[in-house]
């Protein structure tokens, strides 16, 4: 009896340390925060970022604006950020499924913009002499207007340079994707845009396709468009999205429910793409969002209601007719420049395929971007009520 007590005791104290040794990591990934929300440096400047409230390990990256700053001294809290380029970029920090973000603003150099101001400061010591001037020789006034000419001519040149170019930065258009970013993408590579339908699927560990393709496409620095069902943005779905904009990926509308819309009549039509417009616009702050048909069928009451660029595919993975994971690398490794490439997160297949296809991609030396950053790339703007297959 004593040894069976014993037993019972050794097994309960045995628990109760995987208990206490399991908790601060469990703590530490739900309490992570993270220094800076947001700061602004210098190209050439260095800031550090820190994670606070664990001592675990984290996984540092930079999911947009690649080109904008780099990462350097990588520790398991902290980081530094060297800024490279001017432009917008996101540090994130991830440690299990907790993921918190830095953004980052990158100004031009102190040396660049005091080189710009110098025409301005230089203009008014030129002047100085016209005033001076025609108190020398009363009589012959025309000696001095001479003089002046030249001096305001080239005073008045060099000033207008630095003002054209205050205002020489690309405008962007209004109607593109607010979340659009492509300081990270060569447009001078050939590029593919990846796309996944029907989620979101949740965080649950029953259900975690789609955020397993989140993790595969942020570990390959690749980008990609979600068109998620409104109807399925619950709880865990909020998060799911929440995630995709943290990492840099485009969100789209997928309809309400699911149904073909092809053959709704106008009002039901616009009831369920504003519902899903409303949930995403809510998460994101973003109002211009691109939207796909279920079944990729459209209608000309479709067409004439819906205030949105449509988007079809002109490389379907059949993913959602069950094709096998060869089958799947198959199909979607006949991509070329411009494609667009229609998988599902729904689907365990495409996430077993998927990161054969990224190394398959970047070995030919060809970027994984969204639909947005595709067009914008390209030169090609996406107007409502318009449907594109690919950006050829």
């Amino acid at each position: 009896m004593k040894k069976k007590t014993a037993k019972l005791l050794g097994l309960a104290l045995a628990g109760s340390m995987l208990v206490s040794m399991a908790a601060p990591g469990a703590y530490a990934a739900t309490k992570m925060t993270i220094s800076k929300k947001k700061i602004t440096i210098a190209v050439g400047e260095k800031a550090t970022i820190k994670v606070k409230k664990t001592k675990k390990k984290v996984k540092w990256s930079v999911t947009s604006g690649k080109k904008a700053v780099k990462l350097t001294k990588k520790k398991k809290t902290s980081v530094v950020v060297v800024a490279k380029k001017t432009g917008k970029a996101v540090v994130a920090a991830k440690l299990g499924k907790k993921i918190v973000t830095c953004k980052v603003t990158v100004t031009a150099a102190k040396k660049e913009a005091e080189a710009t101001l110098a025409p301005e400061t230089t203009a008014v010591p030129t002047q100085v002499p016209a005033t001076t001037v025609p108190t020398v020789v009363p009589t012959a006034s025309a000696a001095p207007t001479a003089t002046v000419a030249p001096t305001s001519t080239p005073t008045a040149t060099p000033s207008a340079v630095p003002q054209e170019t205050a205002t020489s930065e690309p405008t962007k258009d209004p109607t593109q994707y607010e979340g659009l970013d492509t300081s990270w993408i060569d447009p001078a590579k050939p590029m593919v845009a990846f796309t996944f339908d029907d989620g979101p699927v949740g965080l649950k560990e029953t259900a975690t396709t789609s955020m397993q393709i989140q993790d595969a496409l942020a570990e390959a620095g690749a980008h990609a468009t979600f068109f998620y069902i409104g109807s399925r943005i619950d709880d865990a779905g909020r998060k799911e999205v929440e995630s995709a904009l943290t990492r840099g990926f485009e969100i789209g509308n997928h309809s309400y429910g699911w149904k073909n819309m092809s053959k709704m009549d106008p009002d039901e039509i616009a009831e369920s793409v504003d519902e899903t417009n409303a949930v995403l616009t809510e998460i994101s702050g973003y109002k211009n969002i691109l939207f796909r048909a279920p079944e990729l069928a459209i209608s000309p009451d479709m067409k004439a209601t819906i205030k949105a660029p449509f988007i079809n595919c002109s490389i379907d993975s059949k993913d959602w007719d069950k094709a096998t994971t060869e089958q799947i690398i198959k199909n979607v490794e006949a991509a070329e420049d411009g494609d667009i490439v229609l998988m599902h997160a729904t689907e365990k297949n495409t996430v077993e395929a998927l990161p054969t296809l990224l190394q398959y991609f970047n070995e030919k030396g060809y970027q994984i971007v969204s639909v947005s950053e595709l067009f914008a790339v390209k030169g090609i703007k996406l107007e409502a009520g318009k449907a594109y297959s690919s950006a050829k």
